[in-house]
């Protein structure tokens, strides 16, 4: 039972150290993609202004 349960837990951890990389990097991703499109539009309000 103790062999099983520390399998799972070596197939758990190795799991989640593949999956959370790529977690972050969709994020990093989004995020970057939103804040370029805020900058864009902020830039193009200026552009309106002047």
């Amino acid at each position: 039972m103790t062999a099983i349960a520390l399998g799972l837990r070596q197939n758990l951890a190795q799991s989640l150290l593949m999956v959370c990389p790529t977690l972050l990097a969709a994020i990093a991703a989004s995020t970057a993609a939103s804040g370029i499109a805020v900058a864009v539009r902020m830039r193009r309000a200026d552009h309106r202004r002047y």
